[in-house]
């Protein structure tokens, strides 16, 4: 170290310099101040603070601590539109378990279905039992031919095989009928009779129509009305009305019954006269059984109750042969007297002069 010597208190301008010099010099050893150091050009300001200041070296015992980069701005976040509240489905209902001392036995659903060859609609609809009719009508825009005949011999007689029970007898009845259904519960038809022993034909005109129906009122029911039209060769012809009251139940697609009450204005029999009264009033009674898919059996009587009539009530029994559409009737009866005009009037014949005949029935069906 330099020891500088005090000299008189009035320095001249070189001893105020060497005063001075070590001043200066440590003026100049001093670091400088961060505000009084040269500031960075703009390019060096975009740098990372890291670059900027470089961290000091680590020390053994001391970790550098983490540069944490400046976080990114965040992004613009758009709000969604609200969505439309949703119905939370509602919850199935629990199945409570059955007790465990309770046997849950599983019963399988047996479908029974009724055998084809017994359906209704397979067969000519019941429209009569044999002379009696029902009181339902032929299927609507279906035709319906009915074929009679009726032998005058009794069939059970000493020459029963020598007149084959009748047919070889001569005098045979013969009917032939044709219905149309026009609606359902409407049908219209036409019959004629040849005159066997009388000396007139009958021509049958006639209507029916059926206003309940089983199915909603537990019975059916229908009027039938008609003209009867007698045509003589070498007389004037005659006329005459008739009307009838029909009531009818099918049970369990096997049984049939019918009644009513029929009446004619001018009737007719095998022993009537232009004396007797002309008109007669009738009940009818017929029960129809089905024994089998192709066989049914029926018996059938008419009384009469007011006007003309002879002894016995007219009755009918007979097997029907079912096929599709067909049936075919083997009957014995104690009439020949078959139409609306002859079935309310009785008969002479007793039930041991019964005469045979038979009766075919034909549906056909059009086109819907």
């Amino acid at each position: 170290m330099q020891t500088f010597v005090a000299r008189s208190p009035r320095l001249g301008s070189k001893a105020f310099a060497w005063l001075l010099s070590p001043l200066i010099l440590a003026a100049f050893a001093l670091p400088a101040r961060a505000d009084d150091a040269p500031k960075p050009p703009p390019e060096a300001m975009a740098e990372p603070a890291a670059e900027m200041a470089p961290a000091a070296p680590a020390t053994p015992t001391e970790q550098p601590a983490p540069i944490l980069a400046e976080p990114a701005a965040p992004a613009p976040v758009y709000a969604e539109p609200a969505a439309a509240p949703v119905a939370e489905p509602a919850a199935a209902p629990v199945a409570t378990p059955a007790p465990a001392d309770e046997v849950v036995e599983e019963v399988e659903a047996v479908v029974v279905t009724e055998d084809p060859k017994w359906d209704l609609a397979q067969i000519v609809g019941a429209e009569r039992a044999t002379n009696v009719p029902f009181a339902t009508t032929t299927r609507k825009h279906a035709f319906l031919l009915v074929v009679d005949h009726r032998t005058f011999q009794a069939a059970f007689n000493e020459n029963s095989w020598n007149d084959f029970f009748g047919l070889d007898s001569g005098n045979l009845r013969i009917g032939l009928g044709l219905r149309f259904g026009i609606l359902d519960g409407l049908d219209a038809g036409v019959y004629r009779l040849n005159n066997a022993t009388d000396a007139f034909d009958t021509y049958e005109f006639d209507m029916k129509w059926q206003f309940l129906r089983a199915d909603r009122h537990y019975i059916d029911m229908a009027v039938r009305a008609g003209v009867t039209w007698f045509s003589q060769k070498n007389a004037q012809d005659a006329a005459g009305g008739f009307g009838q009251l029909l009531i009818s139940r099918m049970l369990f697609k096997r049984l049939t019954i019918g009644t009513g009450l029929m009446f004619h204005s001018d009737s007719s029999g095998d022993v009537k006269s232009n004396r007797d009264t002309q008109w007669s009033l009738a009940v009818p009674g017929a029960v129809e059984i089905r024994i089998l898919p192709w066989l049914a059996w029926n018996v059938e009587a008419t009384f009469r109750v007011a006007g003309y009539g002879a002894k016995w009530p007219t009755f009918s029994t007979a097997w029907k042969f079912l096929s599709p559409r067909h049936v075919f009737s083997l009957m014995l009866s104690n009439t020949q007297y078959i139409g609306a005009d002859g079935i309310v009037a009785n008969t002479r014949r007793g039930y041991k002069d019964l005469i045979i005949g038979f009766q075919i029935q034909r549906e056909f069906q059009l086109p819907h």
